[in-house]
């Protein structure tokens, strides 16, 4: 069992997580939910002395109006570092967007307005610190993590193209400096199990404290961006190891974690070889997820033996087209490819399937979702076969 680092003091990792309901981002509904939350790990002061500096880092993606659900809704953040100032906490937010400044971000986002109330600060992550993880030896993660004796960890419940989900593991690649992330991208490349690995060796290196994910306004469909659908599902979820907490939402959201490249990548990495029985889940939300929409990439190499799926993976692939209609030529996605795959064109970008490495980048980070998943035949031939042999399997005999 790992151990995590709060406050100057080595607790283990709990291998509990709870998911409660949260009807709305009101304040008192949101206070309630975070109260039941830490109440379940021993209390906010668990984790919490007066004096510690806490860094809460939330998602801060893009500039998106919090309806649209692409970034950590600031009520929640509110509501986090209020607890966390009344516990006697010197509070900062950080992360850091891979366009525009934290600045910026934060205002469009609500979540400057937010803070106001709070006496927390904005803490942008503009200098890298070299750490060594268990695959990759020299990573590069935020030096401001230094600065603080307990990160709290505020992720948002949406899906990902590249990723399928983003969850609390995932989250904190936002401590890898903006300017940074398209290397690792790039250092990555296609091997989506490989990228899967980075997120975990980073996830151990940033050491959060507490972990919360927060799912009230979630997004399903082409997330993470602006092509996402927000879907409510009014809950919220916490947990001192993410892992156990990633595995325990896929399991809420009708997920197979099987095809969840952080749980995989985990286990071969020795980091988290549990049975998802082992895992303790207090569930009492009330919310039931049904037909939760992951990315349309939805991965058909997982249900195909592996020499099958490489043999036909040119077939397989889906890889990311441009909307002419909605495309303005800002160039956001050209200046952020990682690889240069993508060049500007008169009326819309021009994406080099030869060079493009399928991150999804450029999707991810378009202001006008006009980037969207174009599916090779096959792939949507293999979805229209599995849709149907779901339904027969759930049709009465």
């Amino acid at each position: 069992m790992q151990n995590t680092r709060v406050s100057g003091i080595i607790r283990p990792m709990s291998e509990k997580v709870y998911i409660t309901g949260c009807a709305s981002y009101g304040e008192a509904d949101v206070t309630a939910a975070l109260e039941r939350s830490f109440a379940q790990f021993g209390g906010i002061e668990a984790f919490v002395r007066r004096g510690a500096r806490v860094l809460i880092k939330p998602n801060l993606l893009a500039a998106h109006v919090p309806s649209a659900a692409v970034t950590t809704h600031p009520a929640v953040v509110k509501a986090l570092a209020t607890m966390l100032r009344a516990a006697g906490a010197e509070i900062a937010v950080g992360d850091s967007p891979p366009v525009r400044s934290l600045a910026s971000v934060a205002e469009k986002t609500g979540m400057k307005a937010a803070l106001a109330v709070t006496g927390a600060r904005l803490c942008g992550f503009t200098e890298s610190k070299r750490v060594r993880g268990r695959q990759f030896k020299n990573l590069e993660i935020a030096a401001a993590l230094d600065g603080f004796d307990v990160v709290i960890n505020v992720a948002k419940l949406k899906t990902h193209e590249q990723m399928r989900l983003t969850l609390a593991v995932k989250n904190m690649f936002g401590c890898v400096v903006g300017k940074e992330k398209p290397a690792w991208h790039l250092r990555a490349g296609v091997n989506r199990h490989m990228f899967a690995k980075m997120l975990v060796d980073i996830y151990l290196a940033a050491k959060p404290s507490f972990n919360i994910v927060e799912g009230v306004l979630a997004m399903e469909g082409d997330g993470p961006g602006a092509r996402g659908r927000p879907r409510e599902l009014g809950l919220l979820a916490a947990g001192v190891d993410a892992f156990a907490l990633d595995r325990a939402l896929c399991r809420k959201l009708g997920v197979d974690e099987r095809t969840f490249y952080q749980v995989q990548a985990a286990r071969e990495m020795g980091v988290d070889r549990r049975d998802l029985a082992d895992i303790e889940v207090v569930d009492d939300s009330g919310v039931t997820v049904e037909g939760f929409a992951l990315p349309t990439d939805t991965g058909a190499e997982f249900a195909l033996p592996p020499l099958v799926a490489k043999l036909l993976k040119r077939w397989l692939t889906a890889r990311p087209a441009v909307d002419r209609a909605k495309c303005v030529v800002c160039g956001v996605c050209a200046g952020h490819c990682p690889v240069e795959a993508i060049t500007e064109g008169t009326e819309a970008v021009v994406i080099d399937d030869r060079r493009c490495i399928r991150c999804y980048c450029c999707m991810e980070l378009c202001p006008e979702a006009a980037i969207r998943v174009r599916r090779p035949l096959l792939v949507r031939v293999f979805s229209l076969m599995r849709k149907l042999w779901r339904k027969v399997r759930r049709a009465p005999s």
